[in-house]
């Protein structure tokens, strides 16, 4: 009788774990935030090497569970420590709430590039990760786009702030736009790089004239200015007439911040309205191709 002798069989492999996909949105590395004991200030613990991740441009987000907020910087080791000046005395949302548990959130970067992508990456990162409708973002990115959201009063209290403005409204201090190895910036001395929800004014002086363009910002206003600098430095690109003007004749323009204090419990986006109205009624020309913030007011 014959035996048939089986094959040994093959020891079980296990299979290969399945790794979660990252995106092209999503850091390759995070840094935790946390509050330092002794100082009460927060910091980012980095590893060793850490920083070098943050020393070239580029787009950098926060999160906290599945909310973000996303941004970009040209120095984003310096952003990180303007954040965390910023987290002192927290204003936005985004701020309160590391403010309030810094050890829930982390923070790294997105993608590097160069000066002339950011405005497009960040776009881009704020859109994909929709960090406006689930986030902390309140603009498109790039320097500009819709804020979130548009307030509104009552066409009495706008009149009244109006009429307050107009009795308070003298000269700003204006400070020149000059070029830096090819690149177009703004000369804002330090202090006033730093300070954050105001409205700004960007003044063009020629033979025909002078023409103002008010706006506001949220964030610093030297990275809110730096967006139009971006745009100017690629006109080809943002084609927009301020944006060439800026470019071809960076000599004709100034940068002002306007001095709302007197109307500050008026929402900052109709505060930059009240101003637009108060220049033209004082005669100026005013560029802006609408009433600005990005809406209007209530008829009561």
């Amino acid at each position: 009788m014959s035996i048939s002798v089986q094959p040994p069989t093959s020891p079980h492999t296990p299979p290969r774990p399945i790794l979660p996909h990252r995106d092209k949105w999503t850091p390759d590395k995070s840094y935790p935030l946390k509050r330092s004991p002794i100082s009460k200030c927060i910091r980012i613990l980095f590893t060793p090497n850490g920083k070098e991740k943050f020393k070239n441009p580029g787009v950098y987000r926060f999160k906290k569970q599945n909310k973000r907020y996303i941004g970009q910087s040209l120095n984003p080791n310096r952003r990180m420590e303007q954040h965390r000046s910023a987290f002192k005395s927290p204003q936005s949302p985004f701020e309160q709430e590391v403010a309030a548990s810094p050890d829930d959130f982390e923070v790294g970067i997105v993608q590097s590039g160069s000066e002339d992508s950011l405005d497009s990456l960040e776009r881009q990162a704020i859109q994909a990760k929709q960090s406006i409708q689930h986030g902390y973002n309140r603009r498109n990115g790039g320097g500009g786009g819709k804020s979130q959201p548009k307030s509104k009063i009552s066409k009495e209290l706008f009149d009244s702030a109006l009429e307050t403005f107009k009795k308070s409204l003298t000269s700003p201090e204006e400070y020149p736009f000059s070029r830096i190895r090819g690149k177009l910036r703004a000369q804002l001395p330090p202090k006033e790089a730093k300070m954050r929800f105001q409205i700004y004014d960007i003044i063009e002086r020629t033979k025909k004239g002078t023409v103002h363009y008010p706006g506001y910002t949220t964030t610093t206003l030297a990275k809110r200015i730096q967006g139009y600098c971006s745009r100017a430095n690629n006109p080809k690109k943002y084609p927009k007439p301020l944006f060439r003007a800026m470019h071809d004749h960076p000599e004709h323009f100034r940068i002002a911040r306007i001095d709302t204090l007197c109307i500050k419990n008026i929402p900052l986006q109709i505060r930059e309205q009240i101003v637009i109205q108060a220049l033209k009624d004082r005669g100026e020309t005013v560029r802006n191709s609408n009433r600005g913030g990005g809406g209007g007011w209530c008829k009561s």
